[in-house]
């Protein structure tokens, strides 16, 4: 799993652009995408989405490095 920089809301690509949609810009759960070593296989995705406290800390999230392209 790896955090990544976005709020979470559940409803949130209902709404949003097509192309690099930034995500709300408030919330009270981060997004966590992809998933972990202990989950099953077809869970295992890039697009795999789920939402979590900032707080939280174990060892099976990391986080997700990105930037812009030029």
């Amino acid at each position: 799993w790896e955090w990544v920089n976005d709020w979470y809301d559940p409803r949130y690509y209902e709404k949003s652009p097509d192309k690099n949609p930034p995500g709300p810009d408030s919330g009270e759960k981060k997004v966590i995408r992809g998933a972990g070593w202990e989950n099953e296989t077809p869970t295992v995705r890039i697009f795999t989405r789920v939402d979590g406290d900032p707080t939280m800390r174990n060892e099976s999230t990391g986080f997700r490095c990105a930037a812009d392209a030029k």
